[in-house]
């Protein structure tokens, strides 16, 4: 019933280690195993053996018994527990990882329209153009444009140019 649980909790463990010390990670494998290995029997053996106790040490008798002595058999409650716990612990960690990413990815996105008229110009003409008058389009910054004389700027241009080959 935690198999899962400890399944999923050894693959995030190993990901954490070879994030932190990559290079224990991919010089000194079998450390990276034996840490995993008591973390899976740290985990999975109080645990296992305190339900098995608990629940069959009241009424079950282990020579003249025809059911088994899974603790799921006798109450299907603890399968329905394990896998929820399973669910929600993997999920959690999941769920607040890529909440974290997803807020930072936002963040930097207003910041970028903060900054960037351009862009900021860009955004408000796409919502003008899906949502119409609501969006407040008659509201949209218009960036000035920069008086551009093409005589003077080729007279410019060709001036340094000429200069440059003094």
């Amino acid at each position: 019933m935690f198999n899962g649980a400890l399944c999923m909790n050894m693959l995030a463990v190993e990901q954490h280690l070879a994030t932190v010390w990559v290079n224990d990670y991919e010089q000194k494998k079998i450390k990276i195993g034996v840490v995993l290995m008591l973390v899976a029997i740290v985990q999975s053996v109080p645990i296992g053996s305190t339900i098995n106790w608990y629940y069959t040490k009241q009424d079950y008798d282990l020579y003249h018994s025809k059911t088994s002595c899974i603790p799921i058999d006798k109450h299907w409650e603890l399968g329905l527990i394990g896998y929820a716990l399973c669910f929600f612990t993997c999920g959690a960690c999941s769920l607040i990882g890529y909440t974290c990413v997803d807020v930072y990815a936002i963040y930097h996105m207003f910041c970028f329209m903060y900054y960037n008229d351009a862009m900021r110009v860009a955004i408000r003409k796409d919502f003008y153009r899906i949502f119409g008058s609501i969006s407040g389009g008659s509201r949209i910054h218009h960036v000035h444009k920069i008086e551009f004389n093409n005589a003077q700027h080729t007279n410019v241009y060709f001036q340094l140019l000429h200069d440059s080959w003094k």
